[in-house]
């Protein structure tokens, strides 16, 4: 370990050493991307390429499966992959150590040395290193387009010039990762419907307890996630959060509606219709799936494949039909649940990845078709490849739209047939979570919950965090408030909801977060996006 640990620092050394040495030389080189002499190409190519990419660990390479090549037949283009599976960060450091000749064409930049992506692309890039990414915006017609309709994808990255070195790894579909669920078999055997609002989920509790005497009708796994997921049905945050309506960050804990939570978790939990063991339970263990699956808990809150995906072997629903249990145990997904009246938003995921990018080696032959194919990923050939497969093998074509095969409709193995290698899979520069009708999704949500995407709810669209950014000087002071005051939240909010704190002491406990300057932060937060993200 120390001597792993003694070459990530050397490389390190070197990393930022090099960066030093190479731009006293001449910015300029015989790259397109120096002349600017980019012009938008069409595939496949004419002749074919092979590029080499440092990326990450998505399984063993393998060139025979039938994604990658289909990809290569649509662009003409073989991707030689070094990908290690594990020190990432360590292995990007010595490569970036190393001559830019040496370098491969294309990189998944991420954060490495105590450095962030951004604060890496920009050095590297103003350096020459790294192919300028702005400066071909207009004839990259799919990521300007991605920019016009998320601005925040770009401006995360710009420096001060308002450069951006980076293909920012993009989430342009947003998906609903996680949920509330309900086991339907028990609600039908109670003669209820899926519950619409917090007051159903109380009421049907309690009839669940009367059916199931020894059960606790709701659950969930870990403190942290139980006040995550609770305090977002309550249109609030246990954390620091931006809040859509007025505009501007807050601290949850400091607004009512995450009392209002507290007090109904306690409610539930005084008359025993709350799992006491949800703070032992984990997302990684086995117990918290055993209690849902064995009648014990029928409500939960978890992401859609850890209940319901059939090709999930640790998945509730398989659980349950591996035991014989499935005419007893059915978890179906719950739209957003609503409190006070007001419908909660489920936040999907977010539009770009703050921690991660691809750059282009400026130094490499092929910038002009690193350029071309990271704009064509983002179109619709692309969009077809990861989210419907191949034609003529998983989908056809109806009417100008692709359809689904009837060997992938009705698969009772949906995990078996070539679409499961679709969100991981070494075809394409693959730094991409976009599946316009992704099978990993919205089929399997379709299939086995009756909703679609569009039912599904308002989306949360918000400003994430790493959107508004400080030096290190800052972010080590806001560290001081923010660390001991998560510790307390999730201490006392445990405390509440279980009865071993009063409410008659909430407003004590406020003062306590106060006292370790939370306000400061969260003004300082209000301030950068006022001055730098809303503009």
């Amino acid at each position: 370990m120390k001597k792993r640990s003694f070459m990530f620092l050397i490389a390190t050394v070197l990393l930022f050493a090099t960066v030093g040495c190479q731009s006293s030389k001449s910015g300029s080189n015989a790259s397109p991307a120096a002349g600017k002499t980019f012009e938008p190409l069409s595939f496949p190519l004419k002749d074919p390429v092979t590029m080499k990419v440092f990326s990450w660990y998505q399984g063993d390479f393998n060139p025979e499966n039938p994604l990658v090549k289909e990809f290569e037949r649509l662009t003409n283009i073989k991707l030689d992959y070094n990908a290690p599976a594990d020190g990432y960060a360590e292995k990007q450091s010595l490569i970036l150590a190393s001559p830019s000749g040496d370098w491969p064409d294309v990189m998944l930049l991420g954060a490495s040395g105590g450095r962030e992506v951004n604060e890496i692309s920009q050095m590297y890039g103003q350096a020459g290193k790294f192919v300028k990414i702005s400066d071909y915006l207009d004839k990259l017609p799919n990521l300007k387009a991605y920019y016009d309709q998320y601005p925040e994808a770009r401006t995360l990255f710009e420096d001060g010039k308002g450069d951006t070195y980076i293909f920012p790894y993009l989430y342009p579909y947003k998906t609903v990762p996680t949920g509330f669920f309900y086991n339907a078999k028990a609600f039908e055997a109670v003669g209820l419907d899926a519950p619409k609002t917090v007051d159903d989920i109380y009421d049907a509790a309690k009839k669940l307890k009367e059916k199931f005497p020894t059960s606790y009708p709701v659950t969930s796994y870990t403190i942290p996630e139980t006040l995550t997921v609770w305090s977002r049905v309550f249109s609030t945050s246990s954390t620091l959060a931006f809040d859509q309506e007025q505009g501007k960050y807050i601290f949850g804990p400091f607004t009512p509606e995450y009392r209002q939570m507290l007090e109904f978790l306690h409610k539930l939990f005084a008359e025993k219709l709350y799992d006491p063991q949800f703070p032992q339970y984990t997302f990684a263990g086995d117990d918290w799936r055993q209690t849902l699956a064995t009648e014990k808990s029928f409500i939960t809150e978890s992401y859609v494949w850890e209940m319901q995906y059939e090709n999930t072997a640790k998945s509730v629903n398989v659980i349950a039909k591996n035991m014989n249990l499935q005419d007893k145990v059915q978890f179906k997904y719950i739209p957003p649940l609503s409190a006070n009246g007001k419908p909660s938003k489920y936040r999907g995921l977010t539009t770009v990845s703050p921690s991660y990018g691809m750059v282009i080696n400026a130094n490499s032959p092929y910038v002009n078709e690193a350029l071309a194919l990271l704009d064509w990923q983002l179109g619709e050939d692309f969009f077809r490849l990861l989210g419907y497969g191949i034609e003529g093998v998983t989908y056809e074509m109806k009417d100008g739209q692709p359809v689904f095969m009837d060997n992938i409709t009705t698969t009772d193995e949906p995990g078996k047939t070539p679409l499961n290698d679709s969100m991981s899979f070494y075809a394409g520069l693959n730094i991409y979570e976009i599946y316009p009708d992704p099978y990993g999704w919205k089929t399997n949500l379709e299939k086995f919950t009756g909703y679609t995407m569009e039912e599904m709810g308002e989306f949360a669209a918000w400003p994430d965090s790493w959107m508004v950014r400080f030096d290190q000087e800052k972010k080590d002071e806001h560290a001081l408030a923010l660390t001991p005051s998560t510790t307390l939240v999730d201490e006392m909010s445990y405390k509440f909801i279980t009865g071993k704190a009063s409410f008659d002491d909430y407003d004590k406990f406020i003062e306590t977060l106060k006292g370790y300057g939370i306000e400061k932060v969260v003004d300082d937060y209000n301030k950068f996006y006022q001055e730098n993200v809303k503009k």
